[in-house]
């Protein structure tokens, strides 16, 4: 199956290096898709800025796009896609998930932001 992995933050990314969760995953057969969302560092300021006010929809829209994509190739046509993250990763996997049930058969994160609320009260991240 198809593990779409996107990076925490939401202003980190995934670079050209070394990653062992996701090789472990393609050893064990999974095509692994890291995404970098709108919202990513790398991309300018203008990129980083377009994720405020905006944070689970614009980044998980952009994620779903990204899988969308690579299903149209993927080989492997009809075996399932999961999600998997930490941080930022986790909440989007979550997002995807639990919006696109017949996509997404499963995620595994860890310490996903579950309660914005809470989180907003309680964060070391810089909030606008």
């Amino acid at each position: 199956g198809l593990v779409v992995y996107p990076h925490g933050g939401p202003h980190g990314n995934m670079g050209c290096e070394f990653f062992v969760g996701p090789s472990l995953l393609a050893l064990d057969g999974h095509m692994v898709l890291l995404v970098n969302f709108r919202g990513s560092t790398g991309f300018g300021m203008r990129a980083l800025e377009s994720l405020l006010g905006k944070v689970g929809r614009q980044d998980v829209d952009d994620v779903k796009r990204a899988v969308d994509q690579v299903d149209e190739l993927r080989p492997d046509a009809g075996r399932p896609t999961y999600a998997c993250g930490g941080s930022h990763g986790g909440f989007l996997s979550l997002h995807l998930v639990g919006q696109f049930p017949d996509q997404f058969r499963a995620a595994a994160v860890r310490n996903p932001v579950t309660d914005m609320a809470t989180m907003l009260g309680a964060t070391d991240i810089p909030v606008p």
